[in-house]
């Protein structure tokens, strides 16, 4: 089972879409997902393909952490401790959280 799962292939909702089920097969129970590129301008169809994983699968999964162009996707029963462990860390002290 995969504990750190980077999603950074093709920028076209068909590989979002196999890359995010290939993921979510994969994953361990406390694992994350990182989908690289939302929120890109020059990649609209990155952020549409993480908006339907999350609506998909929003029973099970959900997002814990976005930055300019990551999105962070845990199992929903992790959500709290990956949010905590962001909040707390002593090294992002000096970035917004919102």
């Amino acid at each position: 089972e995969v504990r750190f799962f980077s999603i950074d292939g093709g920028h076209m909702l068909p590989h979002i879409v196999a890359d995010s089920r290939l993921a979510k097969d994969s994953l361990a129970p406390h694992g994350i997902i990182a989908f690289d590129d939302t929120f890109n301008p020059a990649w609209p169809e990155v952020t549409v393909g993480v908006a339907d994983f999350l609506r998909e699968n929003g029973a099970e999964f959900s997002a814990f952490c976005m930055t300019k162009y990551k999105t962070y996707v845990c199992r929903r029963d992790h959500h709290q401790f990956y949010y905590d462990a962001i909040a707390n860390a002593a090294d992002l002290t000096a970035f917004d959280h919102t």
